[in-house]
């Protein structure tokens, strides 16, 4: 129509892409300076950096805007988050990621067998002082996939840190079944346990004052809190086996970074924690076995 009234037609002109680099990464200045991708383009990346200065430190699970992809995300972080970040079974639900076991993710369940120690945060033999390795041994990390690929990303991104650091270091991770000493918190009476009568979920660890409060708490959250609270307290796993799942009210009155206090304290319950061994799920990093090609 407007060809008719007008004597001309308009086309949308080409917008192509100049300056384009191929000695940069594609989305780092390869498509030349001040090329921004389309939101929702992004199928599949994965980047490996070393430290970057004035970032913080942590990682992140997320779905990504629009559910244009998912992504895992480490960054300033040393290798053993980095490993055990990629061992962690998740799955999607309702739009965020969720671990299928939370107590795999603690540092108790960490065995490193790698024979170089300085890349991994670790308590220093003989000592209470944790080792935390420096700037140039830390890394930044992150790969997205497609939402239909959610449940492969961490097996995906598990492959290509143990190739990068299996050549590199001469190191991977793997997750395997392996009989170790653990805490195991057991009821050893029937005595009457204090369900709770409900209200807020609360749970206050206070080391200064040896105090532990639980208020509508499960013993599953309240043991991976403490571990997290006192990683390197507990440097062997704590596992529940007293087979109560519903809440509790709980006054413990012990030190909250020694677990035979915490144990003994627990005794007016009916409740004790308890040295054993148990085959569990660990996480190792260890020094690369070698392929056998026949």
């Amino acid at each position: 129509r407007t060809a008719i009234s007008t004597g001309t037609i308009y086309l949308p002109q080409k917008q192509d892409i100049f300056g384009q680099d191929i000695d940069k990464p594609l989305l780092l200045g390869g498509l030349g300076k001040g090329y921004k991708l389309e939101e929702g383009n992004l199928k599949c990346i994965s980047v490996l950096t070393g430290n970057i200065n004035g970032l913080g430190s942590g990682n992140a699970t997320r779905v990504m805007k629009e559910k244009a992809g998912v992504k895992l995300l480490a960054f300033n972080t040393s290798l053993d988050n980095l490993f055990v970040m990629a061992l962690r079974a998740t799955y999607l639900s309702n739009n965020a990621f969720r671990d299928t076991n939370d107590y795999t993710r603690m540092r108790s369940r960490l065995i490193i067998e790698a024979k170089d120690s300085s890349y991994f945060i670790h308590c220093i033999p003989g000592s209470k002082k944790v080792y935390t390795p420096p700037a140039e041994k830390m890394f930044c990390y992150e790969i997205i996939r497609p939402l239909s690929d959610s449940l492969n990303i961490s097996a995906v991104a598990l492959t290509e840190l143990n190739n990068y650091f299996g050549n590199l270091l001469g190191i991977e991770a793997i997750k395997e079944k392996r009989r170790v000493k653990c805490w195991v918190l057991v009821r050893l009476t029937e005595r009457s346990i204090p369900y709770t009568k409900g209200g807020p979920t609360e749970l206050s660890i206070d080391p200064e004052n040896k105090l532990i409060l639980l208020h509508n708490y499960s013993i599953d959250d309240f043991l991976r809190s403490l571990m997290d609270a006192e990683m390197f307290n507990y440097t062997i796993p704590v596992i529940n086996e007293t087979g109560i799942s519903q809440p509790l009210d709980l006054i413990i009155n012990a030190d909250p970074a020694d677990p035979v206090s915490v144990g003994k304290a627990l005794g007016k319950y009916g409740l004790n924690l308890v040295l054993a061994e148990r085959v569990l799920d660990m996480n190792v990093i260890r020094e690369k076995k070698s392929t056998i090609v026949n």
